[in-house]
């Protein structure tokens, strides 16, 4: 097994058995060759890509080798990533994130309507949004405008405490026509499951997914202070 780093992936292959003489010391071109079993891939077994950022750097330190050759070392954890198995201790992380997840679901739908507009309001503070005006007396469809400052960036905002597909299709609709290029719409307590159609720049947060995104933004001891 032949691994190599390139273009921001760790790349493997199988070698043939066979080395063979290519008849010349040219440094450039190398005096020997060895053919590889099929093509270089940068993704598993599962067809997961093999992005570098996302392996440890036991591994990919290899990758500022100056020479030609040598052991990549970390075995277990290289072919763990290739063949798309984990480790106990991966398992169990996965398993404790799953609970925390379904958890502060719970605690979402526990909260007052006004705790959960902070709660919307600190998720996208903490993703580098800021709250340029509040709407909601005048617009009904829309709550906040908000700005990412570093990338210039305007999006609409609608806070709702339920809804169902016809009130986001209705939502899209204003935001289709208001000329801004992403909106987010986030829903306490999801009256089945809200798609957006695939259409561009729009962000729904409900149900499990709005629980994910709160837990990502270290938010779940606060959601505890608020239902405990």
């Amino acid at each position: 097994l032949w691994i190599t780093f390139s273009d921001g992936y760790l790349w493997w292959a199988f070698s043939e058995p066979e080395v063979a003489w290519r008849g010349t010391d040219d440094p450039l071109l190398g005096p020997r060759s060895r053919s590889t079993i099929g093509p270089w891939r940068n993704a598993s077994i599962a067809g997961r890509p093999l992005r570098t950022q996302s392996l440890t750097s036991k591994l990919t330190q290899v990758g500022n080798y100056r020479q030609t050759i040598c052991q990549a070392g970390h075995d277990a954890y290289l072919l763990r990533k290739i063949n798309d198995t984990s480790e106990l201790i991966f398992a169990e992380a996965e398993a404790a994130r799953k609970t925390l997840i379904e958890v502060a679901t719970r605690m979402i739908g526990e909260l007052h309507w006004a705790d959960f507009e902070v709660l919307a309001d600190l998720i996208l503070a903490r993703g580098g949004w800021q709250r340029v005006s509040v709407l909601g007396e005048t617009m009904a469809d829309i709550d906040l405008i908000i700005e990412q400052p570093t990338l210039g960036e305007r999006a609409t905002v609608q806070v709702k405490s339920r809804a169902n597909q016809s009130v986001l299709n209705e939502h899209i609709r204003h935001f289709q026509r208001s000329g801004e290029t992403r909106t987010f719409f986030i829903c306490h307590s999801p009256d089945g499951k809200l798609s957006t159609n695939a259409t561009a720049g729009v962000h729904v947060w409900a149900g499990s997914e709005l629980a994910a995104v709160a837990v990502k933004s270290g938010l779940f001891e606060w959601l505890m202070d608020r239902v405990g």
